[in-house]
């Protein structure tokens, strides 16, 4: 409540103001009206007005009030329902816009004719510039809730109201409108302001609400026209797998009519229905319609709600004739793997997956280093499925495999005529197929230095040249490099640019090789089983406590990809559910015959065991902490066993 005192110090304030010219501050004056009082001055407002006049009025009401249609509409129900609160009261509820220009006004009777005869109605601009200090010029300037009390108005025609008024924001922080309450100053209280501040917060949330529905309801009618116009199957489905919505390309390759239904047995809805019970997401999935004979790829992407629940899923499909055609034509490969289907726990392993995950959101170059083997064409395609380029190609060059004569025309393209032997019209690159996309170098270490060149200012400019052509090509592609060798050294050596070496490994991930992770080494055992019980039509559920302690103990040289190799190999000569010692001749030095092993030849276990320590000191030089570290023992351990095979 403001209180006497201040109204008395507030009046002798004003006196002084306009008669003297200088402001009494430090407290006893509410500093906004303090600087509001100097903006009037500053601007010539004259503070003994006798009435408004009509040059304050805008030209075209009309159209003032068509462009904030919206607003009023909004507004009105809540300006009747405050007037109601002060009806018989004598105050006046006004709506201006952001520039304190009169839209609406409401109040008994009396006061609004009392108004309108002093020329406060609609049209009626209520800046500083014209009437000096007032709830609506001085929101305009504040952009925050206040209240003017008497004296504290400049123009001393409105020294005997009171106003509150509180500002109109949109979603976005827009001032748009100010909500404004006047009375006699007999009748003012603090909680006045506070009616219209929450009347002000009410009509900006209906503002919300309608926006948000004119929103969701463009989205809608955008959505249809892009589902109707979409040249692949859509359909989408609820928590309960019943479609909800399939456009015409997805009945085609469904064959279903305009009113059929999907066959529940129907294998696209299987793998949905799948999708929805495990919140997996089903990617590229070749399906086969037998009823056509048509095949095409499943995409399948669950929608889930805040809680974590599945509330539905939306299934893409593709005629896979069309996918593969433009693949095979324009690409020549793509991007299977993502993070979920990189498997291991070794703290090593697992802190190249949290690296990879951070440097996927970036557009910057990622080296990967690593033994052959390890899976460095699996992290570079998770990489992109996990970036802002997943929907890009994604090209995979191995450098190695190119002959030396051909990398350029492969990597950059060639024009016409650019060599004998060139295709008619020319021919576009790697990195031109990749644009927009990834494109992935393997064996980077085995790239010639002069195309070193070449591939350095590709990078720098990010431009190609052709060969044979004149012009340059801008490009937008993410390059992921990938190397078995130690860069460093053969910079050192001269075999690699130094300056490319830096440019590089600015964001450089190295793989453990297998031997590292001896802890992944049965997870991953298990994930091959798996997988190759589906390709090879097997049922092997697992291996036995001999294979699975000697494969902990062996170096894997050819790390990952040997180990499924085994696992294939042996599977092939499987006819149980577990894969036991003579299923693995080549890791144990055995025979197979008809899928039975010959008891002659079935080496001990102690002769395993000195096999395997011989064969490891070989490969480390006689190192025996990296011996004792490869087969998972101390050195103690290997000191000991290497005693005994002496005496053996």
């Amino acid at each position: 409540m403001i209180s006497d005192t201040y109204l008395t110090q507030v009046k002798a304030a004003w006196q002084q103001m306009t008669t003297a010219g200088t402001f009494l501050e430090g407290g006893r004056v509410r500093d906004f009206i303090i600087s509001s009082w100097k903006r009037c001055r500053h601007l010539g407002v004259n503070p003994y007005i006798q009435e408004l006049t009509n040059n304050i009025f805008v030209a075209d009401i009309s159209r003032l009030l068509q462009s904030h249609d919206a607003l009023i509409k909004t507004s009105r129900p809540f300006m009747l329902s405050l007037h109601q609160l002060v009806s018989g009261s004598g105050f006046l509820v006004a709506l201006a816009d952001r520039d304190g220009t009169i839209l609406e006004l409401l109040g008994d009777d009396e006061i609004v004719k009392f108004a309108k005869n002093s020329n406060i109605g609609v049209g009626a601009n209520f800046s500083e510039k014209n009437i000096g200090t007032n709830t609506l010029g001085t929101v305009v300037i504040e952009k925050k809730p206040i209240q003017v009390v008497a004296e504290e108005h400049y123009c001393k025609i409105f020294h005997e109201w009171t106003c509150s008024a509180a500002p109109i924001f949109t979603s976005s922080g827009e001032m748009i409108g100010i909500l404004n309450m006047s009375g006699s100053s007999e009748h003012v209280h603090s909680h006045t302001l506070g009616m219209v501040v929450a009347a002000a917060k009410a009509i900006e949330n209906e503002m919300r609400l309608h926006e948000t529905y004119q929103e969701l309801r463009t989205s809608y009618q955008y959505s249809q026209t892009i589902i109707n116009s979409m040249s692949e199957g859509l359909l989408s489905v609820n928590s309960s797998g019943e479609v909800t919505q399939i456009n015409a390309v997805a009945r085609e390759i469904l064959d279903l009519k305009e009113d059929e239904r999907i066959n529940p047995d129907d294998p696209c809805l299987r793998l949905i229905q799948d999708a929805l019970q495990w919140g997996h997401k089903v990617r590229n999935k070749e399906v086969v319609n037998k009823k056509i004979n048509c095949r095409y790829l499943l995409t399948v992407v669950p929608i889930f709600r805040d809680s974590g629940l599945v509330t539905g899923a939306v299934a893409i499909l593709r005629e896979s004739s069309k996918v593969h055609r433009f693949v095979t034509n324009i690409v020549g490969a793509k991007a299977s793997f993502t993070f979920d289907d990189l498997i291991g726990q070794s703290v090593q392993f697992k802190r190249a997956i949290t690296l990879a995950k951070q440097v996927s959101q970036s557009d910057s170059i990622v080296l990967l280093q690593g033994e052959s083997g390890t899976g460095k064409d699996l992290f570079a395609q998770a990489i992109h499925n996990n970036s802002s380029r997943e929907t890009g190609p994604y090209v995979a060059v191995n450098c190695a495999a190119i002959p030396r004569e051909l990398v350029g025309s492969e990597l950059f393209g060639y024009e016409d005529g650019a060599f004998t032997g060139a295709k008619k019209g020319g021919r576009p690159g790697k990195f031109e197929l990749a644009n927009g996309g990834t494109i992935f170098l393997d064996e980077i270490g085995d790239m010639s230095l002069d195309l070193q060149v070449n591939f350095l200012r590709v990078l720098e400019e990010k431009r190609i040249h052709r060969l044979g052509g004149h012009g340059s090509i801008p490009i937008n592609v993410r390059v992921i490099a990938a190397t078995n060798k130690n860069l460093l050294d053969l910079v050192q050596k001269g075999d690699f640019r130094e300056d490319l070496y830096f440019r590089l490994g600015v964001l450089l991930i190295t793989l453990p090789p297998l031997r590292e992770r001896k802890e992944d080494i049965i997870h991953l055992t298990n994930y091959f089983i798996t997988k190759l019980n589906w390709q090879l039509h097997k049922n092997v559920t697992g291996i036995s406590t001999e294979i699975e302690t000697a494969f902990k103990r062996y170096s894997w040289p050819g790390n990952i990809r040997e180990l499924q190799n085994f696992l294939e190999r042996a599977m092939h000569y499987a006819n149980g559910d577990i894969l036991t010692l003579h299923h693995f001749p080549e890791l144990f030095g055995q025979n197979i015959a008809c899928g039975e092993h010959s008891p002659e030849t079935i080496k001990t276990l102690k002769e395993v065991e000195q096999e395997v320590i011989l064969k490891t000191l070989k490969r480390f030089d006689n190192n025996i902490s990296r011996t004792a570290d490869a087969l998972g023992i101390t050195r103690n351990t290997l000191y000991k066993k290497m005693r005994e095979l002496v005496n053996f």
